[in-house]
């Protein structure tokens, strides 16, 4: 079965990846930041605003092939992707702040199940972002599912919901203290 073009973004995979580096002023604030729970707040605000590019956005990206590579150089960052598995469709992003002041790679692994009147899509990939100042902080990430609601009936949307996880450890892999973990919350908005 073919699906027609106009399904599809006119962008790739890849490069939509690179869309929430809109927000990476927020990193080189955490990078400033001395207090470690204002830290790990910017860190978690800089993962929750990837999302705000999703509304009204439900044509899906063209998928890359395997070994395809995307690199963006702006004067704040760089950044690269690649994809890294054809099946399960795997990226990987590494960007780095052009004076060091963060690091940040991730991958983008998923599992995806259709239940009829919409799909799940749950990330298993993890985000990682090191801070230049902080040499000895680790934070990973792990994001909240997507829904795509009505895509054979009615009009589509997407909908984020379930947990976004914020845990800081030490480049060891030991967590520093209590304030290390961050969970927000995504709530399901209901019937549209």
């Amino acid at each position: 079965m073919t699906i027609p073009v106009e399904f599809n973004e006119p962008l790739g995979m890849l490069q939509k990846s690179s869309e929430m580096f809109e927000y990476e002023d927020l990193l080189r604030q955490a990078n400033r930041e001395k207090d470690p729970v204002l830290r790990i707040v910017l860190v978690a605000a800089f993962n929750i605003a990837q999302y705000t590019s999703t509304e009204n956005r439900i044509a899906k990206p063209f998928n890359p092939l395997l070994g395809e590579t995307f690199e963006f150089d702006s004067p704040k960052f760089r950044f690269i992707s690649e994809q890294v598995s054809h099946h399960p469709p795997i990226s990987a992003c590494h960007a780095k702040e052009i004076n060091g002041e963060y690091e940040f790679w991730m991958n983008t692994d998923m599992k995806s199940h259709f239940w009829g009147a919409y799909l799940e899509v749950v990330p298993i990939g993890l985000t990682h972002i090191k801070l230049r100042d902080y040499p000895d902080e680790v934070y990973s990430i792990k994001r909240p599912n997507t829904y795509v609601h009505n895509m054979i009936l009615g009009t589509c949307y997407l909908e984020h919901a379930g947990t976004m996880q914020v845990t800081r450890t030490r480049s060891s892999g030991v967590k520093m203290d209590d304030i290390d973990n961050l969970i927000i919350n995504f709530r399901k908005v209901g019937w549209v």
